[in-house]
């Protein structure tokens, strides 16, 4: 079995592997099937933004066609069962959760890809605007420190670099959840990658 010594991977693996998995998996049983659809919030701040609602369903129908088609059909055998009218009770119940565990776990899947196929456009916007030139400040920043042979903050990096890996794990979360995106999430999820990724650059190791 491989040991992962990095805190900043084993971190990463957790916000970005672990976390998403597990909730790719339990959300399903625990919610209802309306709280799986598209929100009509969403589908408004999307005409606000400029979208086009009929190309990004067109989108994410042929994403989801494309990679996800023959997944539904092999869990649809494997998580669901049927049941026959002469069947106690208990078994027709166990039967009716695990085709609506079925349906709510596609239906999540759905709306993820179409959250994505809708909003990269803005995340992406925004994280040219405001991520990107924090970047580069901070690496001035740090560029500065190695002239003047001041030393990086170990502290500052250390939990800068955490809380970027975390926050970009929420993001690979945002599209699962089921609740509604709105803009103000965004901009303080930008905002906070833009903060983390400013003092991570600002405090990496200069050899001093």
């Amino acid at each position: 079995m491989i040991e992962v010594k990095n805190q900043f991977v084993r971190h990463g693996l957790f916000w970005i592997w672990v976390l998403p998995f597990a909730i790719f998996l339990l959300v399903p049983a625990f919610v209802s099937r309306e709280e799986m659809r598209i929100p009509s919030a969403e589908i408004a701040l999307m005409k606000e933004l400029g979208q086009d609602i009929q190309k990004i369903n067109e989108r994410a129908d042929h994403v989801f066609t494309v990679v996800f088609s023959d997944a539904v059909k092999f869990s649809k055998k494997l998580f669901t069962s049927s049941a026959h009218l002469d069947d106690p009770s208990g078994i027709k119940r166990t039967a009716a959760a695990t085709v609506k565990y079925h349906e709510n776990l596609w239906h999540m899947v759905y709306r993820a890809v179409w959250r994505l196929a809708g909003l990269w456009p803005t995340f992406l916007a925004l994280a040219l605007a405001v991520a990107a030139p924090a970047l580069v400040d901070g690496l001035v920043v740090r560029a500065k420190k190695v002239d003047v042979f001041e030393s990086h903050n170990p502290v500052f990096f250390w939990g800068a670099g955490h809380s970027l890996v975390m926050v970009v794990g929420v993001f690979v979360l945002l599209p699962l959840l089921p609740y509604t995106i709105s803009m103000p999430v965004l901009y303080g999820a930008v905002g906070v990658i833009a903060m983390a990724l400013w003092v991570t650059a600002a405090n990496l190791q200069t050899g001093s």
